[in-house]
């Protein structure tokens, strides 16, 4: 199970080379993407490792940024599982507006004495709360 930058890159590659062609639901401690399953699928493009943090790039220009991932595998079913992360950042321009940066949207989610913090910045109904840390991975792409 790779967790450091330089075993994860193979893993990433490998992932992202079975991947590009698929759309897939994002989870974030253990919350979907947009609030249910098909809604908001997303289709990979590209990663970088940028020393602790990971930046996977989506078609459109969606992004995920993940601070200190740990545990990253790939599933059986070709999925990618980030078991931990300091905080994971999905960012999107808000759709049907144009790409210009007013028109960006962030959900961010932190992981802090012993809760998940989570904030939704930009122009889409802006929220913030917590709740308990989940059993499931950080990060779900599926």
């Amino acid at each position: 199970m790779p967790s450091a930058a330089s075993d994860a890159e193979p893993t990433l590659r490998l992932w992202l080379k079975q991947s590009a062609a698929r759309y897939l639901d994002i989870e974030i401690a253990g919350r979907t993407l947009g609030g249910r399953h098909g809604e908001a699928m997303q289709r990979p493009r590209a990663f970088q490792l940028l020393g602790s943090v990971l930046v996977i790039r989506f078609a459109g220009t969606e992004r995920m940024v993940v601070t200190r991932p740990s545990g990253l595998r790939i599933g059986p079913d070709g999925d990618l599982v980030i078991r931990r992360a300091d905080d994971v950042r999905f960012g999107w321009h808000y759709y049907g507006r144009p790409r210009l940066p007013e028109n960006w949207c962030e959900e961010v989610y932190r992981r802090r004495a012993g809760k998940i913090e989570f904030v939704r910045l930009g122009p889409l109904l802006p929220r913030a709360g917590s709740f308990p840390i989940p059993e499931t991975p950080m990060v779900h792409l599926v």
